[in-house]
């Protein structure tokens, strides 16, 4: 498995590495298996021998010398998972789905616009949207609060359009993106100064 964290989709291919990352994987609220100090971008593999209902949690950071912003980055799935379902003899490909933030008003990493136009999309592995059985965000400004965001959702299509309104005097946008797909899927994406505010 492999998962970029903090990228960035604004009509810029934008893949930030340089991340020294954790992951845990938990079954039924057990700890089955972890890798440490790996960059998640280069890939993983995780031990799912048995069926349940699995958490998976990836968290990395990076040195802000790397680059002012996205410097903490982290993603939670809760998933259903049967081995039996597998091919035998195969490799099994984890696929999740994932929130991608797009605000075209950010070049270089940051924007001037406080009052900010920003859609969401629950994605696959290719890109591709998918229904959604429920969407949120919220937004942070010092990395420790967090307020809610109201949404205009399209969940048959896996979409949500808000305007952000950001204080005169902050500095750089954090985000946290929840979702659930139509199978039950649950994701979190947090990520830490995600752009600036200039």
């Amino acid at each position: 498995m492999s998962v970029p964290l903090g990228a960035s989709s604004n009509g810029e291919a934008v893949v930030l590495i340089g991340y020294n990352g954790d992951v845990e994987l938990r079954r039924d609220g057990q700890r089955v298996d972890t890798v440490s100090g790996i960059d998640p971008l280069y890939g993983f593999g995780l031990d799912l021998a048995e069926s349940g209902r699995y958490d998976l949690s990836i968290g990395g950071s990076r040195e802000p010398l790397s680059g002012p912003y996205a410097f903490k980055s982290f993603i939670d799935w809760s998933f259903d998972f049967d081995p039996a379902a597998v091919e035998p003899g195969t490799e099994q490909e984890l696929v999740l789905p994932a929130v991608v933030l797009t605000a075209p008003d950010v070049v270089g990493g940051s924007t001037s616009n406080r009052a900010q136009p920003i859609t969401l999309e629950l994605v696959d592995a290719d890109g591709d949207g998918l229904e959604a059985a429920a969407m949120g965000l919220e937004v942070s400004y010092d990395g420790n609060t967090w307020s809610p965001v109201e949404l205009d959702a399209d969940l048959a299509v896996g979409t949500a359009t808000a305007i952000l309104h950001h204080p005169a005097d902050a500095k750089h946008v954090s985000v946290r993106m929840t979702a659930t797909d139509a199978a039950g899927v649950e994701v979190v994406q947090k990520t830490i100064a995600a752009y600036g505010l200039r």
